[in-house]
Formats: C-alpha cells, structure tokens, sequence
C-alpha cells in the first residue's frame, strides 16, 4: 500500500471514478455531496456511461442526512448495519481512508489514505468487499475481466507509432516477449515473469552504451515515466575488474513501468489497457534510442 498524503486523498478519489471504465464501489458510512460538484460531475459521468455505481453506507436510523443527500440526487445505495469502513475501488486498484465521503471532511479534516499498488493487495480489497460488504461486485477473481485486444493490433500500432524514426523496424513475437528491432538494435517488450504484472523492457548495450547511460538514468526515468536501471549492477572497483575480464557479461538497460496491469502477457493485454502498453513501448524506446545516437 501506498500511503497517501491527507490534502491529496479527495483527489485520488476523484481520480478513482475518473479512470472508471467497468465499475465503482463507493463505501461511506455517511455521505453528504450535495455542493461537491467537482465529485457530482464525476458520477453524473459515470452515469452518462452507463458504468455500474454501487454506493454503501451505514444501516443507521440516525443517518438520515446521508438518505436524504442521496435520494435527492437520484443515487441509488444500500445500507449496511455497523458499517465503519471507507473503501473506494473501481476494477482496476482501491483506495482506503478514513475519510467519510462528506464535503466537510475534505475541506476541515486530517485524514489518512492508502492506495494499492500490488495485484494481491487489490485482491485483498475485492476479498473483503465481497465478504463483508456486497458479494456482487462485478469482477473475477480468477480471470482478467474484459475483452483482449488483438496482439496484431499492438504490434501495428507500435510500428505506426514509430515510423518517424528513419530506420527499419520489424516487430514479432517470440513466445510471450514481444520483439523490436530498431535498426540494430533490439528490444524486448513483456508482462512481468513473477506474480507482480509490471510492463517490463529490456535492451542489450555495448560497452560504450553502458558507460554512457549509466550518467543519465534520471534524465531516462524522466523521459519514460519508468524505473530504470542497468545490468551488471556491481559497483566501484568490482565492476571495473569485471569489465576488464571479460567483455561477454551481460550488459543491458531495463524498464519497468509504475502501474501494475490487469493484462498478464503481452498475448492477452485487455482493450482498456493496450492504449497504455503502445504509449509505454513507445516512450522507452524512443528515450533510449535517442539517446544511443
């Protein structure tokens, strides 16, 4: 979990229902949004689209503020008994605070926050959810929920993407790694290798490459919006014997995107993340080739 400053909480949730594209979950003891009309917009959108809102709020007879706000904005909730939490998740990652969804708690309230970063811990989020709040919140656990896009269409929106670069390039397939070959250079392209789904890249470098990124991967990270970092990672004197005795250790530059995906390889990437997985191919490898010329 990721902890999240308290002036900034309002707004991942509002970025939370932003970046909705199957489903919300909203779980509030008390709400009162009437004059909030930043978040009224967000869910006006969300009903404009037609995505499923479920709203959950404290079975209380001295509640009746939260009915009423709600009732008058024609959002449909239902009531839980005993109900504490507040957990706000759409079908891609979740929030959890101490904030009540309340126009009063985001202008005078300290609050704390956390925002899942890991897939078992968005698992985690979905387990509770459905045990102690609404079995029927619309995801499987077992299965990527979604449609996949087409790996052809990928591979063809990268090679659009890159045509401004005047060299050849030819893009395959090999197995679960999506190869590029820019020129002579190539670039591997996969969904982690581990439980954590993370977009990874991977390119070989050349002795004089090594030396020269290993100055610049802040401006890299920059340039990328990735972590970055180089193999071998032997440092000091340790890394300059291995250098003078052998020239066949592998050398190369890695990527790795922040966000975790839905997506688990790159022959399944969901239609609602195959704009991000062209976009992030897209800037490491021009980050990285630019800066080998």
């Amino acid at each position: 979990m990721k902890l999240i400053n308290p002036s900034e909480i309002s707004g991942k949730i509002l970025t939370l229902l932003e970046e909705s594209d199957e489903w919300v979950t909203i779980v509030s003891p008390y709400i009162k949004i009437s004059k909030w009309y930043k978040l009224l917009n967000k869910l006006n959108d969300l009903k404009a689209k037609n995505i499923p809102i479920g709203i959950f709020v404290r079975d209380d007879h001295r509640n009746d503020e939260t009915y009423h706000d709600l009732d008058q904005l024609e959002l449909e909730y239902q009531k839980i008994p005993h109900l504490h939490s507040k957990l706000y998740m759409n079908e891609k990652y979740g929030v959890v605070t101490s904030m009540n969804l309340l126009l009063s708690s985001e202008i005078n309230s300290l609050e704390i926050g956390c925002l899942t970063e890991t897939r078992q811990e968005y698992e985690e989020l979905i387990r509770y959810h459905h045990r102690y709040i609404n079995m029927e919140i619309p995801v499987n656990l077992n299965t990527n929920a979604g449609q996949f896009e087409d790996i052809k269409e990928i591979m063809s929106g990268v090679q659009d993407k890159l045509v401004v670069i005047e060299k050849e390039i030819w893009i395959w397939l090999d197995k679960n790694v999506l190869q590029i070959n820019m020129g002579s250079n190539i670039y591997s392209v996969l969904i982690g290798y581990d439980v954590a789904h993370y977009l990874r890249f991977f390119t070989p470098l050349n002795q004089r490459e090594y030396d020269l990124f290993s100055g610049k991967l802040g401006k890299i990270e920059k340039l990328t919006a990735m972590k970055i970092d180089l193999l071998p990672k032997a440092k000091g004197k340790e890394r300059q014997n291995k250098q003078k005795s052998t020239q066949k250790t592998l050398q190369q530059i890695n990527g790795q995107t922040q966000g975790l995906l839905r997506s688990t390889c790159v022959t399944r990437i969901l239609k609602t993340e195959a704009g991000f997985v062209i976009d992030s191919i897209i800037r490491f490898t021009k980050a990285v080739d630019e800066l080998r010329s």
